[in-house]
């Protein structure tokens, strides 16, 4: 797995699956400034179930309203390092199930014990150890 951080808008990320992430409690306009209006359509689409929870995930097909092929939401919870955590490993998981190779991650602005939790999340979502699963 390779790391690039980048500076570009989320919404214009060439990523087979653009994660974005969602706090338990919500700035007004942040999903907004992350995917625009689309990004408020996908949070509608959710559900009242989907809350921002750590590691709640929905993922959604962009339809060409993003430079991504989908979008996947995941819960921040309150922004902790283990809840970062939880969410990265939300959507490592939601990619290595749909087969996605490139995933650009939109989780706000982190510090280093955030980063760290984000890499190591997504290390655990992506992992799969099947050596004794029969073919």
């Amino acid at each position: 797995m390779k790391f690039s951080p980048s500076s570009q808008a989320p919404a214009a990320a060439m990523a087979d699956l653009l994660v974005v992430g969602v706090s338990s409690s919500p700035e007004p306009g942040a999903l907004q400034d992350a995917l625009g209006a689309f990004g408020a359509e996908c949070l509608a689409a959710a559900g009242d179930d989907f809350t921002g929870a750590a590691g709640q995930s929905a993922v959604f097909p962009t339809f060409g309203r993003t430079a991504s092929q989908k979008v996947a939401l995941v819960g921040l919870g309150d922004g902790t390092p283990a809840d970062l955590r939880l969410a990265a490993g939300a959507a490592g998981g939601a990619a290595r199930k749909a087969g996605h190779g490139t995933v650009a991650l939109a989780l706000g602005d982190l510090d280093s014990a955030g980063t760290i939790a984000v890499v190591e999340g997504m290390f655990e979502g992506v992992y799969r150890f099947d050596k004794y699963k029969a073919k």
